[in-house]
């Protein structure tokens, strides 16, 4: 979804694109998207701090470690991870970043709307097509995603 790759990529396919059409289409769907998107945002937080976060010490009785599990349930706060992630989302609606949207964007259908835009099938399978046969796509990828040495 990265606009060099995928105007690199309609060049390669010898294919018009408009650009700011599929920009304005993912803004439009992350607007429609995003209470959902806050939602599997907050509740892999959530997961993850259970899984990998703080764990609850061991009590000594009953009461010890119903205080401690308190404590540590206390420490998720659903609530202000909603309203920092919606809010970070609704602001890049309005600023209109489309580069910091599609890092955060969680959706694997995107690929529609290049495909429609393209009217073609299947992009993603000929987008590594293009990744394999050309030195132009590998170099933007690199850019960013660095190999770390």
């Amino acid at each position: 979804m990265i606009q060099d790759f995928l105007v690199g990529f309609a060049e390669y396919k010898h294919e018009p694109v408009d650009f700011d059409e599929i920009k304005r289409r993912v803004i439009e769907r992350l607007e429609n998207d995003k209470e959902i998107q806050t939602s599997l945002f907050v509740t892999q937080k959530i997961n993850f701090f259970i899984k990998e976060g703080l764990h609850i010490k061991n009590g000594k009785n009953k009461d010890e470690v119903t205080t401690l599990f308190e404590k540590f349930m206390a420490q998720i706060k659903t609530e202000e991870w909603f309203a920092e992630r919606l809010s970070k989302l609704e602001k890049l609606i309005v600023s209109q970043d489309y580069n910091e949207i599609i890092k955060v964007y969680n959706n694997k259908g995107l690929h529609s709307i290049v495909e429609k835009a393209l009217k073609i099938s299947s992009y993603n399978h000929k987008a590594l097509q293009y990744l394999k046969s050309e030195e132009k796509p590998k170099e933007i990828l690199r850019s960013y995603f660095p190999i770390p040495s």
